[in-house]
């Protein structure tokens, strides 16, 4: 006797697994969870991977990093194998830092002055960390 089309899923659902549908009317074609299974011939089924949304953003082109154990760093993949004993993530998207120029003079009372519109030209440029706005470095321009 051939084993039934989705054979392989129903023992998954049955240990507890969580699994997914795709159903074929659907003009998407998305994966959705799955919760009570029919079991139709005409619908898709599998196994939801411990990684599955991963896979499924990666699918749509965003971009994974995985942790490298030895230093807890997070590295960034293009292919990644989606190893079940590997911890992986969409890569945070950054903000950029921040720079502004400015004009700074010595005035003998009033001590350094910063300003920021002049006509005489900027001379010291600010970069600001685009997370922490926190000063990473002063330049003279």
């Amino acid at each position: 006797m051939k084993p039934h089309k989705h054979a392989t899923v129903i023992k998954a659902w049955a240990d507890n697994q969580d699994i997914q549908i795709q159903y074929k009317t659907n003009c998407t074609h998305e994966w959705r969870t799955c919760y009570v299974p029919e079991w139709d011939e005409c619908h898709e089924y599998r196994v939801k991977h411990k990684h599955q949304d991963l896979i499924d953003a990666h699918a749509k082109g965003a971009k994974i990093q995985y942790i490298f154990p030895n230093t807890g760093a997070w590295i960034d993949i293009s292919t990644p194998s989606w190893s079940n004993h590997m911890e992986y993530r969409i890569k945070p998207e950054t903000t950029p830092n921040v720079y502004k120029h400015v004009r700074v003079i010595l005035m003998p009372k009033a001590g350094l002055v910063l300003i920021d519109e002049s006509l005489n030209p900027d001379n010291v440029k600010f970069t600001f960390d685009g997370e922490t706005n926190e000063l990473i470095s002063v330049e003279k321009i």
